[in-house]
């Protein structure tokens, strides 16, 4: 990450449920990006409020407000997959290390109790599962499959007819052009992220999952090493080499955090987005605020999703009335976002394998903050 992109981010650490939101600045520059004193590699940040400090590891700051327990969870993943890259020192290592030990409450307590371990079986099931994403994301999946699969000629048309086209297509409309600041939550492997490149001044990509966007930035920005290609699971053991589609994109940054306490300063975003996550995160009206509280008067707001409200632990999300979930996001932005733009049953297809596929009709708005 550059060292002026700082100037965008706050401390998301709660005290009595209110995030901090403090100036975040460079405690200890680790290394750099080329020997650029400007694109940080590795960093610790400290905010100028509440003293907490956070990492930057590969370029990637992890700004989660519960900092040693994200840690602990994903440590082992993380340091392999960084180690495999060949872009994590034994300084920030240490320190990463030394985050998790401020969790633990007892000597007795187990270090790592449900932490991922990095090994070669670990790395190819996730490879294995992100690749209907990385396919989804960057491939076109007409090009995917057989003439002679029954979903072929809908397949054909799902490149030009699907969430993220849809969103860009709004956005073009409705931005008059704008070249402004742009936040993408929930990016994942950072497809829509990439489009928004495209006509941005700059994007910002936020995802909980370091090793998404660790993927994301090889793809989009070529580092720690570009990755260029993916494994397409076919059936059985057999799996498909095919190119990923991705334009290099340098005007973007990526940071681990989470949609209902995004560490970025009110009313920056000229343009913010999200796309199938509104029914998979816990809260997803506080996720709505603070898409909210982050985008600019005039700011254009991009949603698309299923609504079904499926939280983490896959239950409903409580209503005490019987009005649809869309209409719900409806009224929770009522009196904030006039919304422009709207589109219905716009298919969401992600394949498993050549016998099976997952698919979603989304429903997709654009609204202008007033």
């Amino acid at each position: 990450m550059k060292q002026e992109d700082l100037r965008w981010l706050v401390c998301p650490r709660k005290e009595e449920a209110r995030p901090c939101h403090g100036t975040l600045q460079t405690e200890q520059a680790m290394s750099h990006w080329d020997e650029d004193p400007r694109e940080i590699l590795e960093a610790i940040l400290r905010c100028d409020g509440c003293k907490t400090t956070y990492p930057v590891v590969c370029g990637i700051p992890i700004l989660m407000d519960e900092l040693p327990q994200y840690l602990r969870r994903n440590y082992y993943f993380m340091v392999g997959s960084c180690r495999a890259q060949g872009s994590l020192s034994d300084e920030m290592q240490a320190a990463l290390l030394n985050y998790v030990l401020l969790d633990l409450k007892t000597g007795e307590e187990e270090l790592f109790p449900t932490a991922r371990r990095y090994t070669r079986e670990t790395q190819l099931d996730f490879l294995t599962e992100i690749g209907p994403y990385l396919c989804n994301h960057y491939d076109d999946l007409g090009s995917a499959v057989k003439p002679s699969n029954p979903l072929y000629e809908f397949l054909k048309a799902y490149s030009t007819r699907n969430p993220h086209a849809i969103l860009e297509d709004f956005a073009a409309r409705c931005s008059n052009g704008s070249q402004g600041l742009a936040l993408d939550i929930g990016c994942h492997v950072g497809g829509l992220t990439a489009l928004q490149a495209q006509r941005s001044r700059f994007v910002f990509g936020v995802d909980v999952s370091f090793e998404n966007l660790l993927l994301a930035s090889r793809i989009l920005k070529g580092r720690p090493k570009r990755m260029d290609r993916y494994r397409h699971y076919q059936e059985g053991k057999q799996y498909h080499w095919r190119r990923l589609h991705a334009p290099s994109c340098q005007n973007i940054e990526f940071v681990v955090a989470t949609g209902g306490n995004l560490p970025f300063k009110a009313s920056s975003m000229d343009t913010v987005s999200s796309c199938n996550l509104v029914d998979i995160v816990p809260q997803p009206m506080k996720l709505m605020d603070e898409k909210v509280r982050v985008l600019k008067k005039g700011g254009l707001l991009l949603l698309s999703d299923p609504y079904e409200f499926y939280g983490v632990m896959f239950k409903r999300l409580e209503t005490r009335s019987r009005k649809s979930p869309l209409r719900i996001i409806k009224q929770r932005m009522a009196n904030q976002i006039r919304i422009v733009q709207e589109e219905d049953n716009v298919p969401w297809v992600t394949q498993k394998y050549n016998r099976s596929y997952m698919i979603y009709y989304n429903h997709c708005l654009a609204g202008i903050k007033g």
